[in-house]
């Protein structure tokens, strides 16, 4: 009853709030896991589900939406509210509500993102990874990483526009869970491949900026045995 009070006298739904965590009042809603309060302001007051949002972690209420653990806001936001699954976003921690989906691991909430048709390599401007590939390896989401690749068919090798990483190989380095790497090479990543982003260069040099001498081994494998020749004989 406050919230139609509010509305009624005018608040404004889509106002952009200083609060680094929620940027406007619908982020709060799906934050906080009010759902009849986000269909009230969704249906009755006109808000704008893909009103880009220009500060704070979220830069789309999908985004925000798609980092809960329910899935019920995610599904109103496209099935009701028109809500843009590929929006690319300007601001906030992860470029898209997939990218976001990823990094949480909230496998339900990926698969419905890639039924409504999210573009799993589609280039991100903004974000700390790049790629929803690359949010999963950041975080050790391998169950998501399997789905992503195996059946949404993520590319390994994509080389990423922004981002602290530059490849997928690179971030799940620097997350130092060895299975994720043997995962993302066996699945063909490119344990050569020259990263424009980031600050790494190579899976490689970031093996050896940030984790211990296992993996770094593997890298070495991997190429030596790219290496030989068809005598058997290395190349090098």
């Amino acid at each position: 009853e406050i919230v139609k009070f509010l509305v009624q006298k005018g608040a404004d739904v889509n106002m952009p709030l200083r609060s680094w965590e929620y940027n406007n009042a619908l982020v709060m809603a799906v934050r906080k896991g009010k759902t009849e309060f986000l269909e009230f302001m969704v249906q009755e007051t006109g808000a704008d589900v893909n009103m880009p949002l220009q500060s704070g972690p979220y830069g789309s209420l999908l985004e925000a939406a798609a980092c809960m653990a329910i899935i019920e806001p995610v599904k109103f936001l496209i099935a009701e509210a028109g809500a843009d699954v590929n929006m690319l976003l300007q601001s906030g921690k992860f470029g898209n509500a997939l990218a976001a989906a990823a990094a949480v691991g909230q496998i339900e909430t990926i698969e419905f993102l890639v039924q409504e048709g999210a573009d799993v390599n589609m280039p991100l401007e903004s974000g700390d990874y790049g790629s929803p590939l690359t949010a999963a390896a950041c975080w050790k989401r391998i169950e998501t990483i399997k789905f992503l690749v195996q059946e949404a068919e993520a590319e390994v090798n994509i080389l990423l526009q922004t981002g602290r990483y530059g490849s997928s190989l690179a971030a799940a380095v620097c997350g130092g869970e060895t299975e994720i790497v043997k995962l993302l090479v066996q699945e063909g990543a490119d344990v050569n491949q020259q990263i424009r982003r980031g600050r790494y260069g190579s899976a490689l040099a970031a093996a050896a900026y940030w984790v211990g001498l296992e993996i770094v081994c593997r890298g070495f494998d991997r190429i030596r045995s790219k290496g030989k020749s068809r005598s058997g004989e290395r190349t090098f």
